[in-house]
């Protein structure tokens, strides 16, 4: 209660829902071997995470082959999540690619980049693309839940990134059945 009278609850707040949404446990806002108090603690968290804002933009990477049925509904739904979107067309020939040009957004970065049946090498393609702090692949058949927006999953990598401590990290989610 102390820290969010002296904070605020609207800055507060988001650090708990991005701590609840990566499964945090309670005691990591606890006092350290340090001894320094929960306030102090969250002091300086509020402020690496603030410093650490600027950073965190989110690309994500798609491969596609021959989707033009489903290209579209996955972009759309990317970009809703993202600050830019990096697709990679290994071939295609069907009109997938028109249906790429047709979604007009300056966050699209397109290439046509044929497969050389190396999947490494084709994500290694992205990754060398990619600009930005974070990188998220996605299947160019996957549709990303509406219910995420990128603030908040902004937050969470940023709370992500600075618990971590400069380590390189990697997340990796599964569905296991649509409907759930």
């Amino acid at each position: 209660r102390e820290v969010c009278d002296e904070f605020g609850e609207k800055t507060i707040l988001p650090i708990l829902k991005s701590a609840q949404s990566i499964d945090l446990k309670h005691d990591i806002f606890s006092p350290s071997f340090f001894k320094i108090s929960q306030k102090d603690f969250i002091k300086t968290l509020m402020e690496k995470l603030k410093l650490n804002q600027a950073n965190n933009i989110i690309s994500i990477g798609i491969m596609v082959k021959n989707q033009e049925n489903r290209i579209g509904e996955t972009m759309v739904r990317a970009l809703n999540l993202c600050d830019h979107l990096i697709i990679i067309d290994t071939g295609s020939t069907d009109g997938t690619s028109d249906v790429i040009k047709a979604i007009d957004s300056d966050k699209i970065e397109f290439h046509k980049i044929l497969w050389t049946d190396n999947f490494s090498e084709m994500r290694n393609n992205i990754i060398a693309l990619n600009k930005n702090k974070w990188l998220l692949f996605i299947d160019s058949d996957e549709i990303i839940d509406s219910k995420e927006n990128l603030q908040d999953l902004k937050e969470t990598l940023n709370l992500i990134d600075v618990l971590s401590k400069e380590c390189n990290i990697a997340i990796q989610t599964k569905i296991w059945a649509a409907q759930y």
